[in-house]
């Protein structure tokens, strides 16, 4: 997947954020998490630092730097390991990164900010780009459909 279409997305749907990030900048925002991020993220950290916005049929809010730094702090990382919090629905529905599996090329997952079970997470996507894609057209995940497994 070409990771600038994650940009081309949000510039077609009208969305629009923050000023982005230097890759210096981006590099220390990993360094800090302890990830490293799949291409897509860090062509949209590039782009925006974050910012919220309707994008097509989904409210969605991206964390900026600041606040991806703050939002998975220790007590996050203790009730969902493994996961990098990075935007939401603006409510209690959190939009992940899951390093679980696979370090590099990291799916996202829908979780409820309230409950750390595993069994709340939803896939959103093999991507943050499928994922926002999907957004963009089926909407808010929850409560999921059977359908939705059919990413």
């Amino acid at each position: 997947m070409d990771e600038d279409s994650v940009v081309e997305l949000f510039e077609q749907l009208g969305w629009h954020g923050r000023p982005g990030l230097t890759d210096v900048d981006i590099a220390q925002l990993e360094a800090d998490l302890g990830v490293t991020f799949p291409p897509d993220v860090r062509a949209f950290l590039r782009w925006s630092d974050g910012g919220d916005d309707w994008l097509g049929e989904a409210y969605v809010s991206i964390h900026s730097a600041e606040d991806l730094r703050a939002c998975n702090g220790d007590e996050f990382r203790e009730f969902f390991p493994g996961l990098v919090h990075i935007g939401g629905n603006g409510g209690l529905e959190g939009f992940c990164l899951d390093y679980r599996a696979d370090r590099i090329l990291s799916p996202m997952v829908s979780v409820d900010l309230t409950n750390g079970d595993e069994d709340a997470y939803w896939p959103l996507g093999p991507s943050f780009t499928e994922a926002m894609r999907r957004l963009s057209v089926k909407g808010d995940p929850w409560p999921p459909s059977d359908t939705d497994g059919d990413l």
